[in-house]
């Protein structure tokens, strides 16, 4: 298996101040806060597609040894932020954390450093000129937030604090919108491992329903370790619409993720495919690298009719499952790792668990396994190790999986 660098790093925002601003002696500042007390008052709860691209290794970004993607539904519901697998079927109290595993993550960039910055009394403002900013007339502005107001958590490993922190907002000199949110982490205690907790925000307005509201579109975090490990995350948000309970409004671009996506069995009775079972499968699609991320669904469709006692799965049947983990290795040998997991198995429209363990790959048509490429099964993952120089995963890979007994193997 491919290591993650660098343990368990997470930076996250949580708002412990939210009594309005001092008004501002400046006019123009005045108006930026009103129109940002607006905005978050206005908007619905809504759900948006986050796609996480991470790099982390012991040299600056371009020479990362390792690189990873992640996908996830991240709704704000009552101004709190909610995480998901894309298509998983609402929103638990989990933490990202226990989605996500390890790496470097960002939460509150969504909503809680905004609101942090411009909703509470916390901050010290200073005007710094008008700029440029990717050809528009820009405000800038300087904030400071001590410790005392500040709701931003870094985590690392088992051991968090709290920290103040600083940075500047750009606004446009015409409508006022905040364009972007920067963020640098004032003096981290020493027994944190993480050394410096940098991020850039990229606003731009979506339309959610029949309104506009002033979102976040990308994110860059880059975060330093006392060990010297750097990571960077280039977080970019997509599909964004409403969210009441359970149910999703969609308005405009759908999420190309979602069609078709397990949901993973729960602890209820419910139909499962015997143990004994072997199924030799194909994808339904291709798998690119380029493209796929972790919490991506995938489908895989029987490549032969499959018989286990009285039960039998015709030719045609779906597996449906989610990719697990996604990883690729720069250096000292470039590779790709990949975890796959299969929920379900669906008969003729039916649906029911399915508890597999991958045991073989064959690409016939090459006349076996393929050069370069090896797989373990772990438990219910199938952990695919391939040749980056290959650019997915075809779909004349043939996958062979055969049922397990039990709902947690």
């Amino acid at each position: 298996m491919i290591p993650m660098r660098g343990g368990s790093v997470c930076a996250c925002l949580w708002l412990a101040v939210t009594a309005p601003a001092a008004q501002p002696e400046s006019a123009p500042l005045g108006r930026i806060l009103e129109r940002m007390a607006s905005n978050f008052a206005r908007i619905p709860n809504y759900t948006c597609t986050q796609t996480i691209d991470r790099w982390w290794g012991s040299s600056p970004c371009p020479k990362c040894v390792y690189s990873d993607r992640l996908r996830l539904e991240v709704a704000v519901v009552g101004g709190k932020e909610q995480f998901a697998w894309p298509g998983a079927g609402g929103f638990g109290d989990r933490n990202i954390r226990e989605l996500i595993g390890r790496g470097a993550i960002l939460t509150g960039d969504f909503s809680g450093f905004a609101k942090n910055v411009f909703l509470t009394k916390g901050p010290a403002y200073s005007y710094a000129g008008e700029t440029t900013l990717d050809g528009r007339r820009a405000l800038r502005y300087d904030y400071r937030v001590p410790i005392e107001h500040s709701g931003y958590r870094i985590q690392a490993n088992h051991a968090e604090a709290i920290v103040g922190f600083s940075g500047s907002f750009w606004a446009d000199a015409e409508t006022l919108d905040v364009l972007r949110l920067d963020l640098r982490t004032a003096a981290i205690p020493p027994h944190m491992d993480i050394q410096q907790a940098d991020s850039s925000i990229e606003y731009g307005r979506m339309r959610i329903g029949n309104s506009e509201f002033l979102l976040p579109q990308t994110t860059q975090t880059t975060m330093l370790s006392r060990r010297g490990v750097t990571s960077r995350n280039h977080t970019r948000y997509s599909a964004c619409q409403q969210y009441v309970g359970e149910s999703t409004i969609r308005f405009g671009e759908s999420d190309p993720a979602s069609p078709g996506a397990p949901r993973e069995p729960g602890r209820a009775a419910e139909l499962q495919a015997p143990p004994g079972l072997s199924i030799d499968t194909v994808l339904a699609e291709p798998v690119e690298f380029s493209q796929c991320a972790v919490g991506d669904a995938v489908t895989l469709v029987a490549a032969s009719s499959a018989v286990s006692g009285a039960f039998r799965v015709p030719k045609g049947s779906l597996l449906r499952g989610r990719i697990v983990s996604f990883v690729e290795r720069a250096q000292p040998e470039p590779m790709v790792v990949l975890g796959l997991r299969v929920f379900t198995l669906e008969i003729e429209g039916r649906s029911m668990a399915f508890h597999g363990r991958l045991r073989d790959v064959r690409r016939l048509a090459g006349g076996g396994r393929p050069r370069r490429f090896t797989f373990e099964a772990t438990g219910g993952n199938a952990v695919l190790y391939m040749d980056p120089r290959h650019a997915e995963i075809p779909r004349d890979l043939h996958l062979y999986w055969s049922t397990i007994a039990g709902e947690h193997q």
